[in-house]
């Protein structure tokens, strides 16, 4: 749990700060915290329309403007990108 808390650190949504892990036999093949995708403006540089005007948006509306992607999707992302069987 240490280490997905340390990965949070990574995050890079304004919205919350989560990390994540994929362990295949007992090892970690990858890692992953929520925000934009690999290649992309990050979300606390403006990236993401939704999260940078937050105020004007209600909670839960407007989330085809984001693209901010889960920890989870990222770990998934990142082990592709890499080749690792999940």
């Amino acid at each position: 749990m240490g280490i997905a808390q340390a990965v949070r650190k990574r995050a890079n949504c304004r919205g919350r700060s989560v990390g994540s892990l994929i362990v295949v036999d007992d090892r970690i093949v990858s890692t992953g915290y929520n925000g934009t995708p690999e290649g992309m403006v990050n979300c606390l540089e403006g990236g993401c329309e939704r999260c940078a005007n937050r105020e004007r948006f209600q909670s839960g509306t407007a989330y085809d403007l984001c693209i901010c992607v889960h920890a989870e999707q990222n770990a998934l992302l990142a082990a592709a990108r890499f080749g690792i069987s999940v």
